[in-house]
């Protein structure tokens, strides 16, 4: 193994251990409401103990960290596989500036920074007013329950590119990239998704499913459980 990988798996390792002997409060998604909005359906979420000692760790270390979420609504249907209706994604991207000690929160809607651990925990934990998709999409004469998804990348697709190449052996993002991968480079490849996730550095997902819930003649929600 090269020098560079070398010291790539020794920073991997040693902030891996660190994720396993930090005791993290226990991870998940809670939905707190749906409801009908301006002819919109909208939903409140948690997502509960995300932002961990283990994640600001990383992110001081240099690393940048991605939160997308997926809520989906669905249509249950009696003796048959549900009926995907509807979908909204957002990505939440997190940074760390060395230069002036401040984390950095990235979403379509803004770029924010701020140096309380507390400030970023309480941003990437609650989720308000979330429109999901019109009511339209909801008929009044079925049942639906609503899904959200978090898939947390404790490394950004920039860290995953900048270890592959150090694995290949190229030290400036401008080098080519063969097209077929040699059975070495694959090698080595396997082995860096193997250290991930080991470490704690692979993709984690959380997800979250409501009770079963249709629309009344007033366009509100009843909920049937």
């Amino acid at each position: 193994m090269g020098r560079w990988f070398k010291n790539i798996f020794l920073i991997i390792f040693c902030l891996g251990l660190l994720n396993n002997i930090a005791q993290p409060a226990d991870k998940q998604i809670v939905i707190d409401s749906l409801v009908i909005v301006d002819s919109s359906l909208v939903i409140d979420f948690r997502a509960e103990g995300i932002i961990d000692d283990a994640m600001i760790e990383r992110l001081r270390s240099g690393f940048t960290s991605t939160m997308e979420f997926q809520i989906e609504i669905w249509k249950k249907r009696p003796f048959l596989f549900s009926q995907f209706i509807h979908q909204k994604s957002f990505q939440i991207k997190l940074a760390y500036d060395t230069w002036d000690n401040r984390y950095q929160i990235v979403s379509s809607d803004e770029d924010r920074k701020t140096s309380s651990i507390q400030r970023v925990r309480e941003i990437c934990s609650n989720y308000q007013k979330i429109t999901i998709c019109a009511n339209e999409k909801i008929h009044k004469n079925a049942n639906y329950f609503a899904t959200v998804r978090l898939i947390v990348r404790p490394m950004s697709i920039e860290n995953l590119a900048e270890i592959e190449r150090a694995l290949k052996g190229n030290k400036s993002p401008n080098n080519k990239i063969e097209k077929y991968p040699t059975p070495q480079a694959s090698s080595k490849n396997r082995f860096l998704k193997f250290i991930l996730a080991v470490t704690g550095f692979g993709d984690q997902v959380l997800s979250s499913r409501n009770v079963e819930f249709r629309l009344n003649d007033k366009n509100k929600i009843i909920w049937l459980n």
